[in-house]
């Protein structure tokens, strides 16, 4: 296995992040290319790389997104499955994604109508968000108290 520069793999992952945030915002048709551009530079460069499948899983829910769930549906299923392999490997701040990649399995599977796996992917999440996750992650929802900015502060929006 050969490793990206490191520039290249930053660079990556800033794609990445670009991608989500596009995602998050409505815009799959926008993100969906980017996030495939990433899959393939990890693919190339570091095919084991947790990243990989959290851009694959990404990928999958731009699919979802535009409406398309037979096309996200290998996306996001064998997204999450590399990352929930590769969890340990997960930095503590990037274990978010995980979150996500759960995610996007219930929504499929509200789309799809298969309700033994929403039931199934929203009991993983609620695992997720207690903290008991398979995968050991200490996982805890930001609490209102988390998100406030002091009055007064630089951050302040008035």
């Amino acid at each position: 296995m050969t490793s990206a520069p490191r520039s290249s793999a930053c660079s990556t992952t800033t794609v990445a992040h670009l991608a989500r945030v596009l995602l998050a915002t409505g815009n799959a048709a926008a993100a969906e290319p980017l996030a495939r551009e990433s899959m393939a530079v990890f693919e190339a460069h570091d095919p084991d790389d947790w990243r990989r499948f959290s851009v694959q899983n990404l990928a999958g829910g731009c699919r979802l997104a535009a409406g398309d769930p037979a096309a996200a549906e290998s996306l996001v299923r064998q997204g999450y499955a590399g990352m929930a392999e590769r969890a340990s490997r997960i930095p503590a701040i990037d274990q978010l994604r995980l979150r996500e990649a759960l995610e996007r399995l219930t929504a499929l599977a509200a789309v799809q109508n298969r309700p033994d796996e929403l039931t199934r992917w929203r009991r993983e999440l609620e695992k997720f968000d207690r903290g008991l996750w398979a995968g050991g992650w200490r996982w805890r929802k930001p609490l209102d108290r988390d998100l406030e900015v002091p009055a007064g502060s630089p951050n302040h929006l008035r």
